[in-house]
């Protein structure tokens, strides 16, 4: 007479295994948290003696969630958000910083460097932008930048970054996160490479 294996018998007092938790869906991304780009843009109007920005922001619900995708409206001009987001003023966070880069960015390109000079001394979220765009312009690699914590202070506390670019590597000041410092960095060699030209148009 065949027989069956009993099954085991619980032990007492033993704790079941816990089902795999399931996996967490992936946020979208959002803007620079040390930034904030609607200031950054609202004083460009005003030192522009444009109207203040104009934010019109819709939702829509994606697989049972809310999202958001903004768009402002500056000097006759609207920049729409590059992506989704799951909360409305990081929505229009992102609206400004693409209108805030393509703008500043014209600036920067116009022949008079000096106004672009002045503009770079008064913020740093669109350096890293401008410097790449110079380096597809003039067909050059791509920036390289490194970061790290200036010796004798908290690790946490701040960083300083470097950019090598074209064979030169410059180095901004320090600031309390990795993005700003590469900013500042980037900062530093957009100044130069500026006042560079600036000096051959005028020589």
């Amino acid at each position: 007479m065949a027989t069956t294996a009993a099954a085991a018998a619980p032990v007492p007092g033993a704790i079941p295994a816990a089902a795999p938790a399931a996996p967490s869906a992936q946020p979208h991304p959002v803007p620079d948290k040390c930034t904030n780009y609607k200031n950054h843009l609202q004083e460009w109007t005003q030192r522009n003696d444009q109207k203040l920005p104009a934010y019109n922001t819709e939702s829509k619900r994606d697989h049972h969630r809310l999202e958001f995708r903004s768009t402002v409206e500056v000097g006759g001009e609207r920049f729409q958000s590059a992506r989704n987001h799951s909360r409305r003023k990081d929505a229009e966070q992102d609206a400004a910083r693409v209108a805030y880069e393509i703008l500043v960015t014209k600036t920067v390109n116009d022949d008079d460097h000096t106004d672009a000079l002045g503009l770079i001394d008064q913020g740093v979220v669109f350096c890293k932008s401008i410097l790449h765009e110079f380096a597809v312009k003039t067909k050059v690699d791509q920036p390289t930048y490194s970061a790290d914590h200036p010796e004798g202070v908290s690790p946490m506390t701040l960083f300083v970054s470097s950019v090598l670019f074209a064979g030169n590597t410059y180095t901004g000041e320090a600031a309390t996160c990795k993005k700003d410092a590469e900013q500042k960095a980037a900062r530093v060699a957009v100044k130069s490479i500026l006042g560079n030209l600036y000096f051959i148009v005028h020589d």
